[in-house]
């Protein structure tokens, strides 16, 4: 991206100071400015571009890791919350070009299995090494088994009584409440099924190669698989600061 050749590239302010976040663990800086994006589409009739203006972008400058972004240009992130006005970020500039007040955005991740590039039902999913899709708002059906439900994320239902969620430093963009966790696994007696997390909060975090759990659930899964063994992990792999 050169910000030089772009004739709708809005400058940061004078005096801007420098935003500096992790991904995977490396850091990237840079000062806030403005673009006009677009993402292509997938339609029954096709594809489209849909295009979005004055999206908040943070351009990597001199002080971010070498190799902050991997293989990619760049990445685009989905909160919703750490703007000023709502529509600055991809999802409230959806929701506010639509007239349905009841709209909703949802989104959905068509994982590739080890070693696969099949969806769930068989369908070659022409990939790459990638991982999978990331649905934006139009979950394909055919990447999944069974029926897609959805589930609200903290604060945006107001049915819901979120005061029970727990405190956080960050923001609830994708904190949902859920439905708790399955592991099935074989020991000496044979095959085995362990659950807990019910009513659990969990916050979805796609930057975290791992999985967090409290201690009371984690301990259940360390019993259950034989031969496994406590891993502390390290503070700066979750990309703290």
């Amino acid at each position: 991206y050169n910000a030089a050749a772009s004739s709708t590239y809005g400058a940061p302010l004078a005096g801007a100071q420098n935003i500096t976040f992790k991904v995977n663990g490396k850091t990237c800086t840079g000062q806030m400015a403005s673009e006009n994006c677009a993402f292509l589409e997938q339609t029954k009739n096709g594809t489209q571009w849909w295009r979005y203006e004055d999206q908040q972008i943070v351009v990597a400058s001199t002080g971010s890791s070498e190799g902050v972004f991997g293989t990619s240009a760049g990445l685009a992130g989905l909160g919703y919350s750490g703007v000023t006005n709502d529509s600055d970020n991809m999802i409230g500039k959806y929701l506010a070009m639509e007239e349905d007040p009841e709209e909703r955005w949802t989104f959905a991740m068509g994982l590739y299995g080890i070693g696969s590039t099949e969806a769930s039902n068989g369908a070659e999913l022409k990939g790459d090494s990638s991982g999978g899709y990331l649905h934006l708002n139009n979950p394909s059906p055919s990447f999944y088994t069974g029926s897609i439900q959805t589930m609200p994320v903290a604060r945006s239902d107001t049915t819901v009584n979120w005061d029970a969620a727990p405190d956080q430093g960050v923001s609830y963009d994708w904190t949902v409440q859920s439905q708790g966790w399955v592991l099935k696994t074989k020991n000496d007696q044979g095959e085995l099924t362990v659950t807990g997390g019910e009513g659990m909060w969990a916050t979805v975090e796609a930057g975290y190669p791992h999985i967090l759990l409290p201690q009371a659930d984690a301990s259940k899964i360390y019993t259950a698989i034989k031969g496994a063994q406590t891993y502390i992990v390290p503070t700066a792999a979750l990309g703290a600061n």
